[in-house]
């Protein structure tokens, strides 16, 4: 659970990096594929260039999640138990 001072989110990034890494991975690749288009086109609408970046970095960030979350549960099923105890927070 997070402390009181804390989102939820923090709290989940701050325990599991490697969710949160692949999820920025994901989501700069997503944004990235939803400005692709645009470069080869000869319509270029800001508005446009700016909500296909948006939706793309949004899926990517969601696909990193599910994918974040699936490598981290297999990396934590090799770990022993001695890493996975908590410290006690001062």
């Amino acid at each position: 659970m997070p402390r009181d001072d804390d989102s939820l989110w923090l709290a989940i990034f701050r325990k599991n990096p490697l969710i949160a890494l692949i999820m920025f991975v994901g989501c700069a690749f997503g944004g990235a594929v939803g400005l692709y288009p645009w470069f080869y086109s000869e319509i270029f609408i800001l508005r446009l260039v700016l909500f296909s970046m948006a939706v793309g970095a949004v899926i990517g960030g969601f696909i990193g999640l599910v994918i974040g979350v699936a490598i981290d549960t297999l990396v934590a099923s090799f770990r022993d138990d001695d890493k996975k105890k908590r410290r006690d927070r001062p």
